[in-house]
């Protein structure tokens, strides 16, 4: 009996590991994107990587940034001000940054902007943003739903 329960023990903590929330890196990855799981594929991740190289050379210096994980470790609102905060998303000379944080299995997505994009970038047009992927992500179509984005 006390091999069954320290079997049933074990067996729970490891398998209750993986329904924990993964961690977002304090840092930002050099191509602007966090995707540990590959929901996105390389063209897109590379597209932007690419705008951020190309918007770094206009006046707005505008930068976007992309965390995509399975799941929250508490609300998306947290998370999303967290990783903004950590990551700096935005150039120092303009701080003009836009962070989209999609959690997955959780279901849900946030837009983040930095104070000076929150000008341009309302909290209504960033909620306009996130309805309009919905339906691609609903499909599974995460690629699509960032590249339309």
């Amino acid at each position: 009996m006390k091999r069954l329960l320290l079997f049933l023990s074990v067996f729970f903590a490891l398998f209750s590991v993986s329904a924990y929330a993964e961690e977002i890196p304090s840092s930002p990855p050099s191509n602007g994107v966090y995707d540990p799981r590959g929901y996105l594929n390389q063209d897109v991740v590379n597209e932007i990587g690419d705008l951020n190289k190309q918007w770094a050379n206009t006046t707005l210096k505008p930068q976007i940034a992309v965390a995509v994980i399975d799941h929250l470790d508490s609300s998306i609102e947290e998370v999303s001000n967290r990783v903004a905060r950590d990551w700096k998303v935005g150039f120092s000379e303009t701080n003009n940054g836009i962070l989209l944080v999609i959690a997955v299995k959780d279901r849900k997505i946030r837009t983040e902007t930095s104070n000076n994009l929150s000008t341009l970038i309302t909290d209504s047009q960033a909620r306009v943003l996130n309805d309009a992927v919905k339906t691609d992500f609903r499909r599974g179509g995460y690629s699509a739903g960032v590249t339309s984005y």
